[in-house]
Formats: structure tokens, sequence, C-alpha cells
């Protein structure tokens, strides 16, 4: 387990996008230390990913009609879960990692990144003509190939 002076950091961290992403209609639980909301049929959480003392975000979209829809063809297991993953392997950079030591800087500059890279992501979901054509365009590079395509056969048949 990380010490308690990472995870105080990492706590103040999250306490200060609280602030700013609770308004957008994050809900923020603090147990986890993680931001949700749902919007059009899907739900979008941001987590935290701890590495020693640097913290990356990992991101994820889900939506039981795509679970329905699994569980009706067949699949095994049966997930809600349409992308997730660090946000540096969906858009296959490694810049997205802060220090942890440096709780203000690093709240500013993930806001940041939320706001640029995070939110827009999500805002694709809300319009599923927009976000099929997103994906089949691979405008999400290290989206799973395989999610991509249930996505895909997913909206063709809803």
């Amino acid at each position: 387990m990380f010490d308690t002076y990472v995870e105080d950091q990492l706590r103040e961290i999250a306490e200060s996008l609280a602030e700013v992403l609770r308004p957008r209609g994050y809900r923020f639980a603090k147990k986890g230390l993680s931001f949700s909301r749902r919007k059009a049929g899907f739900g979008f959480r941001i987590e935290f990913l701890l590495r020693r003392e640097f913290v990356e975000l990992l991101v994820e979209v889900n939506s039981t009609a795509m679970k329905a829809w699994r569980q009706e063809e067949g699949y095994i297991p049966v997930s809600p879960v349409v992308l997730f993953g660090p946000l540096n392997g969906l858009l296959e950079q490694d810049s997205y990692r802060w220090e942890v030591t440096r709780p203000s800087v690093a709240a500013q500059e993930m806001l940041s990144v939320i706001e640029r890279e995070v939110e827009p992501i999500f805002e694709l979901f809300s319009d599923l003509p927009r976000a099929l054509e997103a994906t089949k365009a691979n405008r999400i590079p290290g989206w799973l190939r395989e999610r991509r395509l249930d996505f895909i056969l997913w909206c063709d048949e809803s």
C-alpha cells in the first residue's frame, strides 16, 4: 500500500477537482476517489490510477443497454463496459501522468486534460451517429478492437 502522505496528496487533488466537476453533473466518490455521471443512456467514470508517486487517469464508458444486448447475443462474460483504460493508453500517449507531491499543479493540469481530452470522448457517446463515425474512423486509437467492434455491431442493431 502507499504511504499516508501520498494518499493524502491524492485526496487533495481529487477534492480540488470535485469542486469544479460537481457543477458539471459529476458525482464524487470519496472512498474510491472517482467521478461519475450519466448522460444519454451511458455512464461515464474518471478514476485515479496511482503508480508510485505518479497519478494517471482511468476512463470508462458503460451502457446497461449494451450489456443487455451482449446478454441477448450470448456473450460471456456479460459486461456493460464500452470503453475502458488509462487515458495514456486510449490516446496512445505517455504524457498524461502527474506527480502526486505537487497537488495544486497536478489538479490544475488534470482539469485541463479532462476538459480537452476526456470530456470530448464522453460527449461523443451523447450522439450515437457521431460516436459510430468516430469509432469506425478509429479516433480513439487505444480502444480495444474487440470493444470497438462490439460497439459498431450494437449501434447497427439498435
